[in-house]
């Protein structure tokens, strides 16, 4: 009889080692997840910044050259971005004057 109770309770042991080994694997793969996540939004975010830092470069350029406070009568050459539709020649007029 007491080596039953004695069975039983090791039984019960292991079971609880299991499933708290399973509880610690699933944390694991959880805090992995996560980390994949953060490492992987965090290069998106340095991919847009370096993105930002060429088009606001290219900005830089263009405004600094000679001529290009004069952007209302520059004919508009698709290549160099100065082809507005509408509504960007609307902002720019309100940016510009306002």
């Amino acid at each position: 009889m007491i080596i039953i109770i004695i069975i039983i309770i090791i039984i019960i042991i292991i079971i609880i080692i299991i499933i708290i080994i399973i509880i610690i694997i699933m944390m694991i793969t959880t805090i992995t997840t996560i980390l994949a996540k953060q490492t992987s939004r965090h290069k998106r975010e340095e991919d847009f910044k370096e993105k930002v830092r060429s088009v606001y470069e290219r900005v830089l350029d263009l405004c600094s050259e000679k001529g290009s406070s004069v952007w209302l009568t520059v004919v508009p050459l698709q290549e160099l971005g100065f082809n507005l539709n509408k509504r960007e020649f609307r902002d720019a007029i309100k940016l510009r004057y306002d």
